[in-house]
């Protein structure tokens, strides 16, 4: 087993005599928190590549490997967790930004296939329903705010979504990044300023740490592999393979996909 892949975004944090604090551990993932305040994951190829992952060549047992050693420690190419150590090399250096290509009339072709997506799946029980009525608000208040130029109603919208609903990412906040995604993609520059800035003060601080991580990497247009697959389709014009993607992203986490691809439909729309 090595680390075989790593963000180019977090390579920095992977130089000798570095030291990690054990923050979450999780099936398929650890999360550690570098001494610069800094978070980085170390996950199984299940997950796949992400802005701020370390992906390990095969599955682990991360509750065994990190659960009973609170520091990673970087030397000479390992890292060294408790009595487990991983080599860092060969290993893939990953660009995680995200450059979309000139929309025009393509976007007539994504806002078709998310929605027929998102259509395949149904929320479940009376929470889930309350949470996306909630979000669907906040996403309309949002959108309103950024077509009339109003700041400070862009900000009350983001403040609406940000740190909704439960886990260590809520669904308001996945819902958010699937917008700026949204926005990235297909709105003038003006607006993804505008909502960048207001996710900026309004959610990152309002948020749990994984999240606001998440967010802060996608206002750097940084995002995970399911994302770049649907550029890549998008590009090519290939619906069976932006289907595939926008599946991919509907999968990720228990509901994380899912409010990420309504918050990024409705942004579409």
């Amino acid at each position: 087993m090595h680390v075989q892949s790593v963000s180019a975004l977090v390579m920095p944090h992977v130089r000798d005599g570095a030291r990690w604090h054990v923050l979450s551990v999780h099936r398929h993932a650890c999360n550690f928190v570098t001494e610069s305040g800094q978070l980085v994951a170390l996950v199984s190829p299940r997950l796949g590549r992400g802005p701020f992952h370390l992906l390990l060549s095969e599955d682990v047992d991360f509750h065994h490997v990190c659960a009973h050693a609170p520091v990673l420690h970087v030397r000479s190419g390992r890292l060294v967790l408790g009595h487990h150590t991983i080599p860092t090399s060969p290993q893939e250096v990953w660009d995680p930004q995200v450059r979309w290509p000139p929309h025009g009339e393509g976007v007539d072709l994504l806002r078709k296939v998310a929605t027929q997506v998102l259509s395949e799946r149904e929320e479940k029980g009376r929470l889930l329903r309350l949470i996306r009525q909630r979000i669907d608000e906040g996403i309309a208040a949002v959108k309103r705010a950024l077509r009339e130029g109003d700041v400070a109603s862009v900000a009350r919208g983001v403040a609406m979504l940000a740190g909704l609903g439960p886990g260590l990412t809520p669904a308001g906040d996945d819902a958010l990044l699937g917008l700026l995604a949204a926005v990235q993609a297909a709105g003038p520059s003006s607006m993804a300023d505008m909502l960048s800035r207001a996710v900026r003060q309004h959610a990152l601080p309002h948020t749990t740490q994984l999240s606001a991580t998440w967010l802060r990497y996608a206002l750097a247009r940084a995002y995970s592999e399911p994302w770049h697959r649907v550029v890549r389709a998008w590009e090519q014009g290939d619906t069976p393979a932006l289907a595939q993607a926008f599946r991919h992203i509907l999968g990720i986490g228990a509901t994380s996909g899912y409010y990420a691809l309504v918050g990024f439909t409705r942004g579409i729309e």
